[in-house]
């Protein structure tokens, strides 16, 4: 096994109630790493987010991401799972709370969906993801805990169930969380095979004892440093002999030794995992046992399974991690990380999400998507231009996902941006 890393220097904040830190870590010197700014039609980068004017009609960009009517104007799209003419999305808004909503392609129009019983008192304070095995049929996680599971019949149906506080550091509000990445989700690999996740915790449905299912835990990170904690952030992969769950070890996004956690029919491996230790005024990171560690600290946030053999990840806040099969039972660590330029300095990229397809990755941020090959390094990645009206879109995109690469969703704070060719 080895693990190599193309870094540059770059940083990032992000928001969240426990999740983050701001400050950056104090480490050992490195050997000298090259710097790739991002290159193509959005070069020089202000801030994160690309400056290109595009020609086309103010609703699509010039890459052709164009936006659709959301049904109230303050919501914050956070996570969105599509299909081909239809599209599923969990939204928070500071006048209506947590919603859920539907786009037909057919009808070009979003639409509700919930029955509202999620913005009960004690919910909502923060919403986790969304996941859907076919088109009537929904999951989707929110604070403090719990699982949201719809059916489209005549109209849909909700129902919702509590994941279990006692297995692991569930008590309290240990989420670790933020809109970007907290550590509350829930995905499968079909409508019978759904996992879901709190602060440390993997949950299977699953046939519990009385015969009835029911959220069985089957993971529980620990540690046994003080202050030091296991949270897991997403779920990616091919099969349900071959489940992907990212996440960090340490106390925050930023402030952690990237994890990612692999389930096969052998049960769960380590795959890449580190020992986290305070430091001034951030953490460092060392190697544990037969794992994998990145040079840097940071949280993997997304996992996704990029053809056989390999998947590819974000480690907050910036860079793209591939882990392949080694032929031998073992996996190799390479990853890319990514900045930008802007006229006077250096600017920071600040990615959230992470969609890979075939070869293709596309990342979403701060105003900006990127797009490249999985196997090539920063220099082969561009911009995919958001630009509308001569201007950039100064707003955060939270998810990247799609079906394809001629359907594809960006969505954040106020936007959904729906990207139909190539």
């Amino acid at each position: 096994m080895r693990g190599s890393f193309l870094l540059a220097c770059v940083t990032m904040g992000l928001a969240g109630a426990v999740a983050c830190a701001a400050s950056e870590s104090s480490e050992a010197p490195e050997p000298p790493i090259e710097s790739t700014p991002i290159p193509g039609d959005a070069a020089p980068v202000d801030a994160g987010r690309e400056a290109t004017e595009p020609k086309g009609p103010a609703t699509c960009s010039d890459a052709g991401w164009c936006v659709t009517t959301l049904p109230d104007s303050d919501l914050k799209m956070v996570d969105i799972w599509p299909f081909r003419d239809r599209a599923f999305a969990i939204a928070s808004s500071p006048t209506l709370g947590v919603k859920v909503l539907e786009w037909v392609e057919a009808d070009q129009r979003w639409s509700y969906i919930d029955d509202n019983t999620q913005n009960d008192d004690g919910f909502g304070k923060y919403v986790g993801r969304i996941w859907s095995p076919n088109e009537n049929e929904i999951h989707f996680t929110i604070s403090p805990g719990y699982v949201y599971h719809g059916r489209r019949a005549a109209n849909w149906s909700w129902e919702r169930t509590r994941l279990p506080v006692s297995a692991g550091n569930l008590s309290g509000d240990p989420a670790l969380t933020s809109l970007e990445a907290p550590a509350l989700g829930v995905w499968g690999t079909s409508a019978d095979d759904v996992y879901a996740w709190h602060a440390n915790t993997i949950f299977h449905w699953a046939i519990a004892d009385g015969g009835k299912p029911d959220w069985i835990p089957e993971y529980v990170g620990d540690d046994q440093n003080y202050g030091v904690r296991v949270f897991i952030l997403g779920a990616g992969g091919s099969s349900k002999d071959d489940v992907w769950f990212s996440g960090g070890r340490g106390n925050g996004n930023n402030a952690s030794c990237a994890l990612l956690v692999h389930k096969t029919q052998e049960g769960y491996r380590h795959v890449v995992d580190g020992t986290f230790s305070y430091g001034f005024p951030m953490g460092t990171c060392s190697a544990r046992p037969d794992t994998l560690l990145p040079e840097k600290a940071g949280a993997m946030t997304d996992v996704q399974p990029a053809g056989a053999g390999r998947l590819v990840a974000l480690r907050y806040p910036d860079t793209m991690a591939r882990i392949a099969s080694d032929g031998d039972g073992g996996f190799e660590l390479s990853s890319t990380r990514f900045t930008a330029s802007k006229p006077v300095g250096p600017s920071a990229v600040t990615l959230y999400s992470l969609w890979a397809h075939g070869d293709d990755a596309w990342f979403s941020g701060s105003g900006l998507v990127l797009r490249g090959p999985v196997s090539a390094d920063a220099d082969a990645f561009g911009v995919s231009t958001l630009a509308l009206t001569g201007a950039p879109l100064d707003t955060e995109l939270y998810r990247v996902r799609g079906t394809n690469d001629d359907n594809l969703w960006a969505i954040g704070a106020r936007y959904a941006l729906h990207k139909t060719t190539p």
